[in-house]
Formats: structure tokens, sequence, C-alpha cells
């Protein structure tokens, strides 16, 4: 999928200045795409605009350094339609790559536009399988309707011949076994499809429910983006703190944000210094940035304390009693020399996921816990959970091929 972004035409050298080294991976593998995608028109950003004056030189460069993530698709929508009309159209399959890494940068940049276009993109789909299930219900309907019109002009037709069945029983009794076979046959097909009518009707009430609540929840998601957009024009904008009337309801968002253990946001809001005024602000956004990474299962540099900033220090010990040492001979061994700790802390994330209804947290979050279980439930006779530090006695007994290299 990356040869048909490439093959479009050579990224001209010098075109494009070098990407910032602190961007994030997915938003680096975006705006080199993009750039890619860019150069494949054969236009300058001024010409573009100039093209849809909707947008301006500066966003559409900032775009294009890395600098901000389009929260919507609008721009690579317009790139592919112009190199479909220079007989330059991607395929499919590039189309969707290049989706997948807009969504991927957005989740990074922005993650509640990145929530919203999950719960879109659902909706879409759902309305999809929704007009299926009523067109196939309508089929069954009508497939229902002509096997019980066959049935009635069976009847008629048995009534037909038992009328003439005096004047040639024998022939007529065979006759009357056929039509009898053929209407206990017609009478199972429509059972059958009784029973597919109604399942696809369940089917198609199912769907539509399921519109009506994705429909909810978008609208949910776009007023706490209004609020949260306007949050930040607030006091900080206007440079002026909030009245001690203020700060009862202030309090009342931040406890609502941590009973939802939505760190990030709780952090993003004290940067902008709607919550505290009284110089914690490094110790709550550490904290609070510690959470979204416990959350995450992000625990690779919990082993260095200057990379979490200020966080009590029983906290950032259970995270390294979670971490996977990250060099052969680092000490202490973290959750090689005992699962518990991690498997504790993955209980928390999943419960936490299942609460927000995050389901596609929730299921990394489970099949994290999966691969590691056996190695959990060999841990009491190894006595750790399988360090290949320690693991050796365990292993090496007479006869034993461990460590020893297949032989092609």
């Amino acid at each position: 999928m990356m040869s048909g972004v490439t093959d479009i035409v050579p990224a001209p050298k010098g075109r494009w200045a070098p990407l910032s080294p602190t961007l994030a991976p997915q938003t680096r593998a975006w705006v080199t795409e993009l750039r890619r995608l860019f150069d494949g028109t054969g236009l300058s950003i001024n010409q573009f605009v100039r093209l849809h004056p909707i947008t301006d030189k500066g966003t559409v460069s900032r775009y294009l350094n890395g600098k901000r993530v389009p929260r919507q698709r609008w721009l690579l929508d317009q790139l592919l339609a112009y190199l479909a009309t220079e007989d330059k159209a991607v395929t499919p399959q590039v189309r969707e790559h290049l989706m997948e890494l807009h969504r991927r940068a957005l989740e990074t940049a922005h993650p509640h536009e990145y929530r919203l276009h999950l719960v879109e993109d659902e909706l879409q789909v759902t309305i999809t399988r929704w007009k299926a299930a009523e067109r196939y219900a309508r089929d069954l309907e009508q497939q229902l309707s002509e096997r019980s019109r066959q049935v009635e002009d069976l009847h008629a037709e048995q009534q037909r011949v038992r009328a003439a069945w005096n004047n040639d029983r024998s022939d007529t009794q065979a006759e009357c076994r056929r039509f009898a076979a053929q209407i206990a046959r017609l009478q199972e097909e429509i059972a059958t499809l009784a029973d597919h009518l109604s399942a696809a009707r369940e089917r198609a009430a199912v769907a539509e429910a399921r519109c009506h609540d994705l429909e909810a929840c978008l609208q949910r998601l776009e007023a706490e983006a209004s609020e949260q957009a306007g949050e930040r024009v607030g006091y900080r904008i206007i440079g002026e703190a909030p009245a001690e009337e203020d700060h009862a309801g202030i309090r009342e968002v931040l406890n609502a944000l941590t009973t939802r253990y939505a760190f990030g946001d709780v952090e993003s809001l004290v940067l902008l210094g709607a919550f505290v005024s009284d110089g914690r602000t490094t110790s709550v956004t550490s904290l609070c940035g510690f959470g979204q990474r416990l959350l995450a299962l992000d625990a690779g540099h919990f082993g260095i304390p200057g990379d979490v900033g200020e966080v009590p220090p029983d906290l950032l010990d259970r995270a390294r009693a979670s971490r996977m040492p990250q060099e052969p001979q680092e000490h202490p061994r973290g959750a090689l020399a005992s699962l518990r700790p991690a498997y504790s802390l993955l209980l928390e994330v999943i419960d936490v996921h299942w609460r927000r209804r995050d389901m596609s947290a929730m299921v990394t979050a489970v099949h994290v816990a999966s691969e590691y279980l056996a190695m959990l439930a060999w841990e009491p006779v190894l006595g750790h959970a399988g360090d290949p530090a320690r693991i050796g006695p365990a292993v090496n007994g007479e006869g034993s091929r461990f460590g020893v290299p297949v032989e092609p």
C-alpha cells in the first residue's frame, strides 16, 4: 500500500522542510504520506489554496509540516479527487491506508475527534446493516406471500380433484397424495420463512435502536466538544481568574472528569489554567499524565523517575513492579519477578474501560492479559514469571533440548 502513493510521482528534493524530531510516530507517518500525495498533484500550496478558497495557506502549511493534524478528512478527499481528475487515481487499498494513517495521527493529536470519527464510522456501518436487514425482510415477505398463494392454488386444485374422485378413484388418490406432499413441503417452507422473517425484523429493530443510540452518543460527544471549546476560550483568553462563586461548579466538573478516569481531559484543562491557580499545575499534570499512561498500558519508561514528573512514590513503585525490564541485566526485575502486580493493574484497567464503555481499549487489555496468563499459572512452580535469567535450572534437566538451536 505504501508503494501505491510513491508511484504517483517521486517526491521533489528540498521542497519540504525536515519534520520535527519530536513528532509522534503516528503523526510523522501521516505527514510523510500526505506530502507524497500533495507532490503527486503537482500543485504548490498557493495554487491549492486558490482552487479551494475555503482554506488558507497557513493552515495547509501547518498540516504539511506536522504542526497540526486535520480534524476532518476534507484535505485528503480533495487531494485524492484532484489526482483522479489527472488520471492518477489511487487504489482502494491505498485510500484505506491513508485514511488509517489519518485516524492514528488524529488519535494521538486529537483523541476526542478520533472518538467522533469512530462513532460516525460505526453509525454509517450500522445504517447500512439496518437497510440491508429491511430489504431482506421485504424479500422474505414477498416469498411468504408467494408460498401462501401457491398453497391456496393447490388447495383449490385438490378440491377439484376430490370432486372427480368417483370417476377414477385410483388415479385421483395418487394425485391427492402428490398434492398433500407438495402442500406439506410448502408449509414447512412457510414456517422456515416465517422464522427467518421474524429474525430479520428483530435484526432490523436492533440495528435501528443501535442507530438511535449512536446518534445520541454522537450528539453527546459533539456537545462535549463544544463545551471543551468554550472552556478553552474562557478564563485564559480574557485573562481573568474564576470568581469565588464559580469554585463549586469547577470542583464538580473536576470530580466528574476524575470519576470517569478522564486524566487526559483533566490535564488539558489544568494546563489551560481552568482549575489550579496555586502553583500545583506541574504536580497535577504529572499525576494526570501518569494515570493516562497507566490506562494505555505504557509503562516502558517508569523505571526513570524523571520521565514521570512529580508522582507519589507508592504509585511509581507499583508501576515499576508491573513493568517489563528494558535491559537483560536490569534490576529490579519488575514483571519478570512476579506477574501479580501487572495483572492487578490489568484488571483495574479492564474495569475502567468497561465502565467507560471503551470496548476497543478493553479488548486490547484483555488480549494482553491472555497472552501472559500461562506464565502467571507457572509462577508458583518456577518461583518467577519466566525470567530468562533464572529459568535455566527449571528446564536444563537430563535430555533437555532447551537453548539448543534447531538444525535445518
